[in-house]
């Protein structure tokens, strides 16, 4: 599997390992659970925790998430100087990523950083290096994606948990949600690591969470819309609109459109 071929092995393989490395079980079935219950045993864990954690919340992604970092937050005492780094099963770090990501946050007082990644259209190309924003701004994430990934995530778990962690109401454009959050706590220290540190597959030819036409991802949008249209000004729910249809062929339904109308109206009457 991608987790013991890719994601696990790159983490294993870094200058500076973490402390912890939490590995979130969403399995459906008992033989997958068995086979990663294996592989985990098989580790050998001299020099790091690792610990195997079953999804107790909402199926999917972010319940996952959210139970690593429910863990995370039980066993650190500090939670101003612990650090939370993401990684998909899919995608992989270069050997220096989390060595820079603590210096670079250490250094320059950061309370988050995003390196620039590499995004694969298949395994063996092509590609090109999407960077990370310069700075968080609400009304980009609003739009579209600047370029932040659960995979190139890294900020203090007092950032996270202050955040309210990842949203288990939305199947996908979640990194998006939570960094509309963050940003909105307004003195969340950013910065971007200008290195392509973080090798991000997105594969057509695989099944994803935001595989263009998928179920999830369509669901995922629609969620999104309605949690968030009402506060877009005209011109970016159309920007929102017409990228979502080109890339994912998703457009809003009636219902979806005059729900917007009585929001804004709601707001002005208020």
């Amino acid at each position: 599997s991608m987790l013991s071929e890719r994601s696990i092995p790159s983490i294993l393989n870094q200058t500076l390992l973490p402390k912890f490395l939490i590995i979130v079980d969403d399995s459906r079935n008992e033989s997958n659970r068995a086979k990663n219950i294996a592989y985990i045993e098989s580790i050998n864990s001299e020099n790091i925790t690792i610990e195997l954690v079953p999804n107790h919340r909402t199926p999917g992604a972010c319940g996952a998430w959210n139970s690593g970092i429910d863990w995370l937050s039980q066993k650190t005492f500090d939670i101003e100087s612990t650090y939370v780094a993401i990684l998909d099963d899919d995608d992989k770090w270069l050997p220096n990523y989390l060595e820079t990501c603590v210096s670079t946050a250490q250094n320059e007082g950061y309370d988050m950083v995003a390196s620039d990644m590499i995004r694969f259209e298949s395994v063996t190309g092509p590609y090109h290096v999407q960077p990370a924003p310069e700075s968080l701004c609400v009304d980009d994430f609003l739009v579209s994606n600047p370029g932040i990934q659960g995979s190139n995530l890294f900020l203090r778990l007092s950032i996270m948990l202050m955040a309210g962690c990842f949203d288990e109401s939305l199947i996908s454009t979640t990194d998006r949600d939570l960094c509309i959050r963050i940003t909105e706590l307004e003195y969340t220290n950013y910065g971007r690591i200008p290195l392509p540190l973080v090798e991000h597959f997105a594969e057509k030819n695989r099944n994803r969470l935001t595989t263009a036409g998928s179920e999830t991802k369509h669901n995922g949008l629609t969620r999104f819309w309605r949690k968030y249209a009402g506060r877009m000004n005209e011109n970016q729910r159309e920007k929102f609109v017409i990228r979502a249809e080109n890339l994912f062929g998703w457009t809003p339904t009636d219902e979806d459109i005059e729900a917007v109308k009585f929001v804004s109206i709601r707001r002005y009457a208020l």
